[in-house]
């Protein structure tokens, strides 16, 4: 598999990467004799995975993980779900506020708080040398150098505890396999898992990844919505608010380019904003982890720009 081949796909019309997505779907399930599941995020790109999916598997086995991150919105709209789908919630070991004390918050982006974390730990091996190298294509941006000095820690755990973990014991558990609704073009790190998979199928497991499938691996936003409006599709009403997406409302991840999670969160959830803005590791709070990244990029937080809350 290359990055042409992907592109090729990606320009598909859509009723041709609906029948590849179908493809997939059986490939997956008879591989494993129909021992799968959905992994339910009741997101967009879920809602249509599981359209998908029913379509070959009208039974499916569903999963929702309860991070406790997601708007009551999206909780909302899962538990009415429930009623016309097999959908069973999960909780995970830890909550965020433990992730957050324990490892650090998520700043920037998974690489950039990934490989801050590599090097803070490790600084001298040979993988945190290239990240430090301006000349390396992976290195740590200069921007982001600054989070190397900081007195708190930045990780990318919390989406290994609150998501994928949850999900590989509930693998070990029942024997079941997921369908996972991403897509390849959400970021140059789903691009390169693509590509390193060779598709949308993944058979075999290493010990640290589970084998998974990935139906819409190839689709892009624009392709969602269009299935969305012809199958007129129920959606959390979330996305009415102004949410472009049903992540982890209060990521840091990618709030220094457009801080529209942070600003609905504020908007809606005003307690909560506060309460996971009052987080601490090592004596910061993630209030003021935020604001410093935000003013590297002449951003501010939302209660900072709204002077109600002076």
């Amino acid at each position: 598999m290359d990055l042409q081949t992907l592109r090729t796909r990606q320009a598909w019309t859509l009723a041709q990467k609906i029948d590849h997505s179908l493809g997939v779907i059986e490939a997956f399930a008879s591989w494993f004799d129909g021992k799968v599941y959905v992994s339910f995020s009741g997101g967009k790109d879920s809602c249509v995975m599981l359209s998908l999916v029913e379509l070959v598997l009208p039974q499916v086995q569903c999963v929702f993980i309860q991070t406790g991150c997601e708007s009551p919105s999206v909780c909302r709209f899962v538990r009415q779900m429930q009623a016309d789908h097999n959908i069973e919630i999960i909780l995970p070991v830890k909550t965020l506020r433990q992730v957050f004390a324990e490892y650090g918050f998520p700043l920037v982006s998974k690489d950039v708080s990934h490989n801050i974390s590599a090097v803070r730990r490790n600084p001298y091996c040979e993988s945190s040398r290239k990240m430090l190298w301006l000349g390396n294509p992976h290195h740590i941006p200069e921007r982001w150098m600054y989070l190397l000095n900081e007195p708190y820690d930045v990780s990318d755990r919390c989406c290994f505890w609150l998501k994928k973990q949850p999900g590989h014991e509930y693998t070990k558990r029942t024997g079941l396999r997921p369908y996972i609704g991403t897509t390849a073009s959400e970021s140059r790190t789903r691009t390169a898992a693509y590509l390193r998979r060779g598709g949308c199928n993944m058979f075999e497991e290493d010990g640290k990844q589970l084998a998974a499938s990935w139906p819409l691996a190839i689709w892009q936003d624009e392709d969602v919505w269009a299935y969305i409006r012809d199958r007129r599709l129920a959606l959390p009403d979330i996305y009415e608010q102004g949410a472009n997406r049903t992540g982890c409302m209060g990521c840091g991840f990618g709030c220094q380019r457009s801080s529209t999670a942070l600003d609905l969160l504020h908007k809606l959830y005003p307690k909560w904003y506060a309460m996971i803005m009052d987080y601490e590791n090592k004596g910061t709070t993630y209030r003021e982890a935020l604001r410093t990244m935000l003013a590297k990029v002449g951003r501010r937080l939302p209660d900072d720009l709204d002077p109600s809350t002076d």
